[in-house]
């Protein structure tokens, strides 16, 4: 039974491949090169997960359609093609530099192959894609992390958007990888009969014209990089910006910043219809650190907020499957010392309580780094800044322990 190997798993250390009863696993012979701080730990199983599973694996097991209970296996087969897994990664600052996302890009996909998904219509301060560019000329980057703008409710799936502060105002976007001819669907706002247009660098040209005054997408296909997007109209605007190509792609929607209950602040139809359109195979959801570092931190909103956010991907993306990211050690030195903020615990207590309620795995940031001396180690191997952040080489790491952990759970199922 599928569920036996799911429930009773150990989970191995790094590039060690994990098969029960003797048999080949799914996944041999991986080797993420992640153990520069030790080995990882894996996911966490909380106890939830067995009765939820058990529950989904009853309601299969007597049409014997095993493979369609679990999405994970689905995952199994993508990342042993390296084709076609599609990942999205929402969460704050720990994920807006897109070190961790670019991590599971490299590991999840052949070499140069793997498309690019969601992007931001344009990147807020201190914010990147490793992957796609973009370049602004009379746009407004309007952010759902400020709960100032005028604009809570509107913002659309990743949470911004950009505003065209004069007709004709365009974005260029730009991409380091040689990818072929590109489809791109666009998700704007504006007054019915404002228009917009995509053009590419092969002379390829898309035009779309409002039509409700709520968000809406169009796809433009068969265009070459550098693809210049632009507004007719004043006060009109672009979402999200989904790149695709059939390989998979990994997101990467993180707000310096954000906390969980950001989502109040997104429109809920836009981003419905964006997981309904992007059909994510996996979906992560990293938050905790700013809330810990909130001043006003408390567990039964943290844990309302993020079971709502839960249920609604849940809903709106059928599909997928959910991880919970725990966040790296909320700590800050001084005078040399090291001090962790007193919120943190509870916050990691909320998310093993959320995750029980919902039967889902944790990938706890902040365990996986006591294996490498924990944050004052890190630290000292320049995997960890003194602030609650981790440096570029410590996100690349961190990315590599999760897909260990990920391919050693597949190897259980």
């Amino acid at each position: 039974m599928l569920l036996a190997s799911v429930l009773a798993l150990s989970v191995a250390g790094c590039g060690t491949a994990v098969s029960s009863g003797g048999s080949e696993p799914l996944l041999a012979n991986y080797d993420a090169d992640c153990c520069v701080a030790g080995e990882p730990k894996g996911f966490v199983i909380p106890k939830g997960m067995a009765e939820s599973r058990q529950k989904r694996a009853d309601v299969v097991a007597e049409e014997e359609e095993l493979e369609e209970f679990s999405g994970f296996l689905n995952i199994s087969r993508k990342i042993r093609d390296k084709h076609g897994l599609r990942i999205s990664v929402i969460g704050d600052s720990h994920i807006a530099a897109d070190f961790f996302t670019d991590k599971l890009r490299k590991l999840s996909f052949a070499d140069n192959s793997y498309g690019v998904g969601g992007v931001f219509p344009l990147q807020p301060k201190y914010h990147q894609n490793v992957v796609i560019t973009s370049q602004g000329n009379g746009f407004e980057v309007i952010s759902s992390r400020f709960s100032d703008t005028g604009y809570n409710g509107e913002f659309p799936a990743g949470g911004v958007m950009a505003r065209a502060e004069k007709n004709g105002a365009s974005i260029v976007y730009r991409s380091s990888l040689p990818l072929k001819d590109m489809q791109a669907t666009f998700w704007v706002k504006g007054k019915p009969g404002d228009s917009f247009t995509v053009t590419g660098r092969n002379g390829g040209k898309s035009s779309y014209s409002v039509k409700t005054g709520r968000w809406e997408h169009f796809t433009a296909s068969g265009m070459k990089f550098p693809v210049t997007f632009t507004a007719a109209n004043k006060d009109s605007f672009i979402g999200t910006v989904f790149v695709d190509t059939s390989s998979g792609y990994v997101d990467s929607f993180g707000i310096n910043g954000a906390q969980v209950n950001i989502f109040k602040r997104w429109n809920l139809e836009a981003f419905g219809d964006y997981l309904r359109f992007t059909k994510p195979d996996l979906v992560l959801l990293e938050y905790g650190a700013n809330d810990a570092l909130s001043g006003s931190f408390s567990e039964k909103g943290f844990e309302k907020d993020y079971l709502s956010a839960i249920d609604f991907i849940s809903s709106n993306a059928p599909g997928a499957e959910i991880i919970l990211m725990s966040p790296p050690t909320v700590a800050k030195f001084t005078q040399g010392i090291m001090k962790v903020y007193p919120e943190f615990d509870s916050i990691r207590k909320v998310i093993e309580k959320v995750a029980d309620e919902r039967g889902l795995l944790i990938f706890d940031m902040h365990d996986e780094m006591t294996r490498g001396g924990g944050k004052a180690g890190w630290v000292k191997l320049g995997l960890s800044k003194r602030d609650v952040h981790l440096t570029r080489d410590g996100y690349y790491t961190m990315g590599s322990y999760f897909y260990s952990a990920l391919i050693s759970f597949l190897n259980e199922i």
